[in-house]
């Protein structure tokens, strides 16, 4: 089984539990067709835009630019849509509510162990 990831913020561990989508298929599946979350959380490297098709649970987004610092933050995305942001470098994918929004504001870094 691979290794997952945690996120830290401010040297608290956050999440654990993220899947990295590093091949075709994790990156193209996501969370599509799952009732309940396989993982807490899907970081995609190079990634600028996700869709909701196919989804059984609305996601919280998370879109960090090329130094892992976040550029916006969408909680609650529907199923069925698409979002597109440009500044964006990665996107962590997490069930709704996995993370404190209180925990969160743009501009922090997010760092990404295993």
């Amino acid at each position: 089984m691979k290794q997952r990831l945690v996120l830290k913020l401010e040297n608290k561990s956050v999440l654990d539990d993220i899947l990295e989508a590093d091949s075709f298929v994790t990156r193209l599946k996501g969370y599509m067709f799952q009732k309940k979350p396989s993982s807490k959380g899907i970081l995609f490297k190079h990634c600028n835009s996700l869709h909701s098709f196919f989804m059984g649970f609305d996601i919280d987004l998370y879109f960090l630019d090329d130094r892992k610092r976040l550029v916006k933050c969408v909680r609650g995305f529907e199923r069925n849509k698409t979002i597109h942001v440009k500044d964006a470098a990665h996107v962590l994918e997490t069930p709704s509510g996995a993370i404190d929004e209180k925990l969160v504001e743009i501009g922090q870094t997010f760092y990404f162990v295993k």
